[in-house]
């Protein structure tokens, strides 16, 4: 009975968040249609539009991604848990609908995107907007994620960082049309060119991943963690560049990638890029964060006092233990310090045990 008690702790320590945030979620479905031009009813069940569907899909993931970012660092305190989830919820509501409005202001201003996806029914539109927003909510997932002192704080750095990759995300959509040899928005406006879209949408998520690592855990200290995000985004930039240059002498020698997306329209030529661009910003990211760095701990070098508890070689213990260690790990009274190894073990913990630093768990 106690062990099936143990086993469902988990589950009721996540389900008033996950509550918590799936109302968050049906929030941001709910204000959709109010913070931009389309019906989502119509566009889906009317007019059976792929375009709008790639975009409405694009947000709702780009919403459950920035509300893991609220669900991020949960502590076990039910109440703090949910103010948190809270806050993340709201910032998440307001700050990707106003990402969407940059992008189409900015990334794509040289066509009205709205008359693109809903009158034209353009795929390839809906292709970019959606990998648009898929980019802008792991950037709000990650901003999400920073340590602040203070709710003073915790608001100015979530506004900076998110702006902050916002800004990254509009660079990085400049740079794969200077590094398409064709003119990616005539493409796509005028040849509703689909495989063009999904390349470009595969590219603006792989930044948006690279984004959400640089932001993940940032301090306060605004200025360093600015830095940092410009020097992740800038070699985001240049492995997405080089794996750009390369799809077509390694991933597919074979194939005149540009032919295919351009003349062709080819989808899946289209499709295996996108995810190429995925991939690529995936490892990096999985290679440049902190906790990949980690290397084990040197042992700590024996102390007097290890040599005393330790026991000397007429002590008799079990196998595998000093004397020393046993009995003062399994016979010391509540409360004793008594030396083990040269370290103190707090109360109600044997030494040894793990102990968390900064969200990682070291072992003394």
């Amino acid at each position: 009975m106690l062990g099936a008690m143990h086993a469902l702790e988990p589950i009721l320590f996540a389900l008033p968040r996950f509550v918590a945030a799936f109302i968050f979620l049906m929030a941001a479905r709910w204000i959709f249609p109010k913070v931009t031009p389309y019906d989502v009813t119509k566009e889906i069940s009317e007019a059976d539009n792929p375009a709008f569907s790639a975009v409405f899909s694009g947000y709702m993931l780009a919403a459950a991604f920035a509300l893991c970012g609220a669900l991020y660092g949960a502590e076990g305190d039910l109440v703090g848990d949910l103010i948190s989830v809270s806050i993340g919820g709201a910032a998440t509501l307001t700050l990707l609908p106003l990402s969407l409005w940059l992008i189409d202001r900015g990334l794509l201003r040289a066509y009205p995107v709205a008359r693109e996806v809903s009158e034209d029914r353009n795929l390839g539109a809906g292709f970019v907007l959606g990998g648009a927003a898929l980019a802008t909510g792991l950037v709000i997932e990650g901003a999400l994620t920073g340590h602040s002192d203070g709710i003073t704080a915790l608001i100015r750095d979530i506004v900076v960082y998110w702006a902050a990759g916002q800004l990254l995300l509009l660079v990085s959509g400049a740079v794969f049309q200077k590094l398409m040899p064709f003119d990616v928005h005539a493409r796509i406006e005028q040849d509703d060119n689909a495989a063009v879209g999904l390349a470009f949408g595969g590219f603006l998520a792989g930044m948006g991943v690279v984004v959400r690592a640089s932001l993940e855990g940032a301090s306060s200290d605004v200025w360093v963690e600015l830095g940092v995000i410009a020097l992740w985004g800038l070699m985001g930039l240049v492995v997405l560049s080089v794996a750009a240059a390369l799809l077509d002498r390694v991933l597919l020698p074979k194939v005149d990638i540009a032919y295919e997306l351009v003349n062709d329209r080819n989808l899946a030529v289209g499709g295996v890029v996108a995810s190429s661009f995925v991939a690529a910003a995936i490892l990096l990211a999985a290679a440049l964060h902190p906790s990949s760095h980690g290397t084990p701990a040197a042992p700590a070098a024996p102390t007097a006092a290890s040599h005393e508890t330790a026991g000397g070689p007429d002590d008799l213990g079990e196998p595998g233990k000093s004397a020393g260690a046993v009995e003062s790990a399994e016979f010391a009274e509540p409360g004793d310090s008594e030396e083990l190894g040269g370290a103190h073990a707090p109360p109600g913990q044997l030494p040894g045990a793990t102990t968390p630093v900064h969200g990682q768990e070291v072992t003394p």
